[in-house]
């Protein structure tokens, strides 16, 4: 069975590769049909990685007795190294992750919804916002000005994470549009999104991180039909902090997050530090 789990594990890299492949052929194709054939491979190849995590989690409920092999080169990887107990000694001079309790993060939607009226109500296009924490799912009441100097109009939708990866290669969040409403207010959802994001790795760090510098550039954020894609990575700002290091640790390469939860009114993030890749 470990064999079994392994071969689904190694093609569900592989159809992110692909995925990231064909995310940068759409990003540079002038041709919008080309651009449209890529987004459509990009939509395919998430599907059949959907697929294959459900299966993965299927056979993990019904085997939970069979250990998860590590990939190649994991099990040379100590987590007694020399520089993994410096970075341990560095977290509790620091508060990095003093919020994280039994490994897990939960972050309510009170908190959720006054970090983002803080830092986006008022915002371009975005009058208010009221966000709503369902079991997998997130609600939004937006108020959206549709064309700029127009009124802002009621709006709701609602979203649910597909799939994410964060760990010291790839930091990357896609979503699903339950309700997918206009562009404007599809993009609207994207940003605030990305506040979430930035309000879990700021509870996570411990550490205030300047919203205002990383919408300013959403580059790293696609709105694709009824998908919202987030690399983190390629926000020219949240890369400085993945690179930025505390007394010579390089502080991410050890943070992956394993888990996401959406449960009603709260949002629990399980979020390890590992000396695996």
């Amino acid at each position: 069975m470990q064999g079994i789990i392994q071969v689904i594990q190694l093609a569900i890299e592989d159809e992110r590769a692909l995925k990231e492949k064909y995310s940068k052929l759409a990003q540079d194709a002038t041709a919008p049909g080309i651009k449209l054939m890529f987004e459509k491979f990009i939509l395919d190849q998430e599907d059949h990685e959907n697929q294959l995590q459900e299966s993965l989690k299927a056979l993990r409920l019904l085997y939970p007795e069979v250990k998860i092999p590590q990939r190649a080169g994991d099990a040379a990887k100590k987590l007694t190294s020399k520089k993994f107990q410096d970075f341990m000694k560095t977290l509790t001079e620091t508060g990095f992750m003093a919020h994280v309790k039994n490994n897990q993060l939960a972050i309510s939607e009170e908190e959720i919804n006054s970090f983002i009226k803080e830092n986006f109500k008022g915002a371009d296009r975005l009058e208010d916002v009221e966000i709503t924490l369902k079991q997998d799912e997130i609600d939004f009441a937006l108020k959206v000005s549709l064309l700029k100097g127009q009124s802002a109009t009621p709006v709701v939708t609602s979203v649910k994470l597909k799939s994410f990866q964060f760990d010291q290669h790839d930091r990357v969040f896609e979503f699903e549009l339950l309700e997918p409403r206009d562009v404007v207010t599809n993009s609207v959802v994207g940003q605030v999104l990305v506040g979430i994001l930035v309000l879990v790795l700021q509870s996570i760090t411990n550490s205030r991180i300047e919203v205002g510098k990383i919408v300013s550039n959403l580059n790293f954020l696609d709105v694709i039909s009824t998908r919202i894609r987030i690399n983190l990575n390629e926000s020219f700002y949240l890369g400085s902090i993945f690179g930025s290091r505390i007394k010579n640790v390089k502080v991410f390469d050890f943070l992956k997050i394993e888990q996401v939860d959406v449960f009603p009114g709260e949002l629990v993030v399980h979020p390890v530090l590992t000396m695996l890749g």
